[in-house]
């Protein structure tokens, strides 16, 4: 997943249904982490704005290959930070090409959307989209129906809000919450000595 350099058309199809290919040199709003000055992150990235959420998409495409690096760190250090993560699996018949969350050992991954196009070509109109979660995440709207979708506005609807909502769902698992909580505390103790 993080040694893809490249993505079938319906990759790229997908993409532009999620968002807009912006260049991130002098990129003016969230940029997610990544670099818009030197173009250490890359060239172009997708963004788009849902409700009243800017998101940065981190695409491991997009994300450049340091020579050398067979272990991908840079990539891992965009993706693996990700509370969600959105993996476009290219349609195979081979039932050993299935995606298992068990492949990134993140702290923060909590949430995966599986997107499979019903074709790998640009002539994709379909696709059918699993979500998983860890554990401590509880269930979160929207529900799925059906597990197949068209290549619409709704599926992007979809998707965008299950991310963003999934997301928000996963700050209040036991993960996330000890975290906050020591964060708050070294804070209020923080401010507590400079006030003595």
């Amino acid at each position: 997943m993080f040694g893809n350099t490249d993505g079938c058309p319906a990759f790229y199809k997908f993409l532009d249904l999620l968002g807009t290919k912006i260049e991130l040199q002098g990129f003016d709003k969230y940029r997610g982490g990544l670099d818009v000055k030197s173009g250490s992150t890359g060239i172009y990235s997708y963004f788009t704005q849902h409700l009243c959420y800017e998101i940065m998409f981190h695409v491991s495409t997009l994300l450049p290959e340091q020579p050398g690096d067979l272990q991908r760190v840079e990539k891992k250090r965009h993706i693996g930070n990700d509370v969600v993560v959105i993996i476009f699996k290219e349609q195979s018949n081979d039932w050993k090409d299935q995606f298992d969350p068990k492949w990134l050992t993140s702290q923060f991954n909590h949430i995966f959307i599986v997107v499979q196009p019903d074709v790998n070509t640009e002539d994709n109109n379909g696709y059918s989209i699993t979500v998983g979660c860890k554990d401590s995440v509880n269930p979160f709207p929207p529900f799925m129906k059906t597990n197949h979708f068209l290549h619409d506005l709704s599926t992007r609807e979809f998707i965008l809000t299950k991310a963003v909502n999934g997301e928000r769902t996963a700050m209040f698992s036991t993960a996330f919450k000890g975290n906050a909580t020591k964060t708050r505390r070294e804070h209020l103790r923080m401010l507590f000595s400079q006030l003595k």
